[in-house]
């Protein structure tokens, strides 16, 4: 039997699609009625689908009951190491049911005892966390102190601040300033190529200030400065004790020259007084040191003190600073902050001022000559 031209052109899966007079050698006409059949039932079955689906949603879920035996039976068929641990649960199973409750062996099921170990593993394993989670703090804060410097291990003695630049002292005799947030005032007076930290303690002894000022070594601009003054300062036995903390005041300085009236004025760049008595002592020290400025300046030393005609130099500096050098009337005479007062007498010649704190500060020179036979600035400044 010949088959059709058009059969030999197609493949036995698309043969197996066609109508059977397609392939048949008669090329008999296709009964189309199949189609339509085929289309009808394919139609029934989504109508169906759709409203078992539309059925479905109104329908109330049914609770989820979870057979753990029976789930462990259809996975663990092929995964051998599920099959092994379903023969671990049954055994731990058989023992509970002989009344053993091994500790942390998984319980399955809903029985009170079921229950009681569960929560009881459960809370076991939570204070295992919290336990191991303290000791690890623990360590971290023992491996911090161990790894933080000698310098901040302990508290600090004192405290204190001045144009933003603070300070903290700690024992024996150790002081970090933190220049972080310093104001402009003070990093221009610290633009040196060096700067000097240190601390000082003072006192008044007879109406005159005794200090003890030790700076460390010179070092330059940071933003933290750490000095050990206990270490720098280590005198022989038979002399004053070691330099400790507490202190009276810190402070900052640069390192260039002073002259009267300029531009840098009679204080350290950063004073930071600690106590009461610290604070007075920077107010007194700025008053004597501005005296002190101009006693030993070389125009006052050649004009005035070394002078056969001292008022003539004195008159030139009462034109030139008005508001900064008066002439006394007398000895006793007193003049406010911030001027310097001179009075010319028969063989000396006094030099006042008067500190913020209302001290009377003064210097006497004898006439054509450097002597200073009497003064009361003590520890405060060098005058010559």
């Amino acid at each position: 039997m010949e088959s059709s031209p058009d059969s030999r052109a197609i493949t036995t899966r698309q043969r197996q699609l066609l109508p059977t007079a397609w392939s048949s050698p008669q090329r008999e006409v296709a009964d189309p009625t199949w189609r339509l059949e085929r289309s009808r039932i394919s139609l029934d079955r989504r109508i169906a689908g759709s409203a078992r689906d539309r059925h479905a949603q109104h329908r109330r879920p049914r609770p989820l009951v979870r057979d753990l035996d029976y789930t462990r039976r259809i996975h663990t068929r092929t995964n051998p190491h599920l099959r092994l641990r379903a023969i671990h649960t049954r055994n731990i199973a058989g023992s509970r049911d002989e009344g053993e409750n091994p500790s942390g062996a998984p319980v399955f099921g809903n029985s009170p005892e079921a229950d009681r170990a569960a929560e009881a593993n459960k809370t076991t394993r939570t204070n295992i966390r919290c336990v191991k989670s303290g000791l690890a703090a623990a360590l971290g804060v023992v491996l911090l102190t161990a790894s933080a410097p000698a310098w901040t291990a302990s508290s600090p003695l004192q405290r204190g601040a001045s144009q933003r630049v603070t300070v903290a002292v700690y024992a024996p005799g150790r002081a970090v300033f933190d220049l972080t947030h310093a104001t402009r005032n003070a990093l221009q007076h610290l633009r040196s190529p060096s700067i000097g930290a240190g601390c000082v303690k003072a006192r008044l002894v007879h109406a005159l200030w005794k200090a003890m000022d030790v700076f460390g070594s010179n070092r330059p601009l940071a933003r933290r400065v750490r000095i050990d003054l206990a270490a720098t300062y280590n005198p022989p036995a038979a002399g004053p004790p070691p330099f400790k903390a507490p202190y009276d005041g810190c402070e900052l300085g640069g390192y260039y020259g002073h002259q009267w009236n300029d531009a840098w004025g009679t204080r350290d760049a950063v004073e930071i007084p600690l106590t009461v008595a610290g604070r007075h002592f920077f107010n007194d020290r700025a008053a004597a040191r501005d005296l002190a400025y101009f006693v030993r300046s070389g125009r006052v030393q050649k004009q005035i003190r070394l002078n056969a005609n001292p008022e003539a130099g004195l008159r030139w500096y009462i034109r030139r600073f008005p508001t900064r050098v008066v002439k006394l009337q007398s000895p006793s005479a007193r003049v406010p902050r911030d001027v310097i007062g001179v009075w010319i007498g028969p063989k000396t010649i006094l030099f006042t001022t008067t500190s913020s704190t209302h001290r009377h500060l003064y210097v006497i020179a004898k006439r054509a000559s450097y002597r200073l036979p009497k003064k009361n600035l003590g520890d405060l400044a060098l005058v010559f």
